[in-house]
């Protein structure tokens, strides 16, 4: 004990040497006392790890760090830097053990999704008609917002119409006593497949009638005649839609009793169905909608149909959809009514398939075809093609096209194959 202390003062007292001042002397002076004080602990038996060099000190080396907590603990804990030492192997061999089952998770994963995917780079591919529906819900809700309701609305309401912002109606009470009390009765659990069903001449000699039949849910648009055309086209209806100027194309807005009677006996064909009706598109279809509202209410008695009255926002949120949100970005002026009612069947169905959709007069086997299946003069006029074009048809089949090569929808030209 005397030798250690007699060499500290040695060393204490040569600091104050000219030649031998600075770092260099400081640095002496720490070794010669670690080494003093680890010989001290040596003869005395006591392991003080405060005395030990930094690099024997247990812990990560290369970082400014102290001992472990085992040294700051108030307990006596018997062999602590021997259990510290295996801990840390321990956590290294449960590290390497961890990181190994993550990564035959992460392989068995990634094959079976190249299984269920059959190799396919296409991200929508694992459930694309889902995805889809989750983005339409997000934009709209179609069995709460497809129709005007007793409890969204209210007698001398104000409605703008949708062509023209400057132009307002009201809610008539004969209107509204033909809207549903709440929202429409959909399965809230959607339909497991349906039928689309246009009305483009492709349908004829197609074969498609039994098809089309066969889904749970048949959506049709503008109220087309079906009868004579069952073989191509179908019978069943779940879901109409009728543009008011159906009325003045082909029920000579009821001027004689005959075409009133002759437009009750095609909507009582629909049953127990819905026919869906825009009441607020332009101001020119007021007159339309008051000879439906009046005939509807007339033959309440003996019609089973339920009339929807969509709003127009509804119009607006699905625009926005396919122009913004869905990825195709669609710039025609105003998408068709067969748009819609594909963007409704993908709201509610898990299967879709698309009948009756053709954007040419010429068939894929170099056939003239009519642009209704139903009119055998009918044509693509001006409204339909060239500058003047409302509807962009070829742009809107090119999208169904992606869809059905993308598995969401199904697009079929025949049946008979």
């Amino acid at each position: 004990m005397y030798q250690i202390q007699r060499a500290v003062r040695h060393q204490a007292q040569s600091l104050f040497r000219p030649r031998v001042c600075g770092a260099r002397s400081l640095a002496a002076l720490k070794t010669t006392v670690t080494r003093a004080e680890s010989t001290r602990a040596e003869e005395s038996g006591v392991y003080d790890t405060a005395a030990r060099p930094f690099e024997e000190i247990p812990g990560p080396k290369g970082l400014p760090f102290i001992g472990t907590g085992w040294d700051y603990s108030p307990f006596d804990v018997p062999d602590k830097h021997r259990v510290t030492s295996s801990y840390g192997t321990d956590m290294g061999k449960s590290r390497l053990v961890a990181a190994a089952v993550l990564l035959v998770s992460v392989l068995c994963s990634t094959c079976f999704l190249f299984i269920r995917t059959g190799g396919r780079k296409n991200a929508w591919a694992l459930n694309p008609v889902s995805d889809l529906r989750a983005h339409l819900r997000e934009a709209f809700n179609f069995s709460l917002e497809i129709s005007l309701t007793k409890k969204t609305c209210k007698v001398g309401q104000i409605f703008t119409y949708k062509e023209e912002e400057n132009t307002q109606t009201a809610m008539t009470k004969t209107l509204y006593d033909l809207l549903p009390s709440a929202a429409a009765p959909f399965r809230p659990s959607g339909y497991k497949s349906c039928s689309v069903v246009g009305n483009g001449g492709i349908l004829l000699k197609s074969g498609c009638g039994k098809d089309i039949d066969a889904a749970d849910f048949v959506f049709r648009s503008n109220l087309p005649p079906l009868a004579t055309f069952e073989k191509d086209v179908g019978l069943k209806s779940n879901f109409t839609t009728m543009n008011p100027s159906v009325i003045s194309t082909h029920y000579n807005e009821f001027k004689t009793a005959e075409d009133s009677e002759r437009f009750a006996r095609r909507i009582e064909e629909l049953g127990n169905s819905f026919l869906l009706v825009p009441p607020f598109i332009t101001k020119t279809s007021k007159g339309n909608v008051e000879r439906l509202i009046k005939i509807l209410t007339e033959h309440r008695s003996k019609l089973r149909v339920q009339p929807l009255f969509v709003p127009t926002g509804v119009f607006d949120k699905i625009e926005r959809f396919w122009r913004e949100r869905s990825g195709y970005e669609l710039q025609e002026t105003r998408l068709s009514t067969g748009l819609y009612i594909v963007t409704f069947a993908l709201s509610l169905c898990e299967h879709v398939n698309i009948y009756g959709f053709y954007p040419s007069h010429m068939s894929p086997w170099m056939s003239y075809l009519r642009y209704h299946y139903y009119s055998p003069y009918s044509f693509l006029g001006p409204s339909q093609v060239g500058p003047w074009a409302i509807h962009d048809m070829a742009e809107e089949f090119a999208m169904l096209e992606n869809l059905h090569k993308r598995n969401i929808v199904r697009l079929r030209l025949r049946c008979d194959d």
